[in-house]
């Protein structure tokens, strides 16, 4: 991936987690811009450490993750699971681990990374008993539904807000 200065400013930021969740996040959001859902969703990028989850309906809530921790890598994970393979409509559960592990995968399938960038992505996966452990979270339960052996996505991804870089 060739960055330009802007870019460069944006990666050094926040940490190296957050970089690349920015980076997937951001090619996420493209595929949420004309689909309705209950809810609306932010990823805000502003905290060097932390990744803020806003979510915004008939009130808003809001839910801050170190960008390495296990809940950011599946809440960005499985936004662009869902944006990746169509997720609008409710999914087998096992389908939608199966996915979400893969997340970061298919992002580097999509995009021309470089190796090292390839590698750090990768790091950010999560395994399917991860998932299985973050979906009883108040914050899980705000974006999806569980219903039996199935999950439905309430909240489209509207935006994702990046660190202000002065240019």
């Amino acid at each position: 991936m060739i960055m330009n200065s802007n870019e460069e400013l944006l990666r050094h930021s926040m940490n190296e987690n957050g970089y690349y969740l920015l980076l997937v996040s951001r090619d996420a959001v493209d595929f949420f811009k004309t689909h309705k859902a209950e809810k609306d969703a932010e990823l805000d990028f502003k905290d060097r450490h932390h990744l803020r989850l806003i979510i915004r309906g008939n009130y808003q809530s809001a839910s801050s993750h170190y960008y390495g921790s296990k809940e950011s890598r599946v809440i960005v994970g499985s936004l662009f699971a869902c944006s990746f393979h169509n997720f609008l409509e409710s999914v087998k559960i096992d389908d939608f681990k199966t996915y979400t592990t893969k997340a970061f995968q298919d992002y580097c399938s999509l995009k021309k990374l470089k190796e090292d960038e390839i590698e750090k992505l990768q790091s950010l996966s999560v395994s399917g008993s991860e998932i299985g452990r973050t979906m009883n979270r108040g914050w899980f339960n705000e974006l999806y539904e569980v219903k039996g052996d199935k999950i439905r996505l309430r909240c489209c991804l509207r935006d994702v807000v990046i660190p202000n870089t002065g240019s």
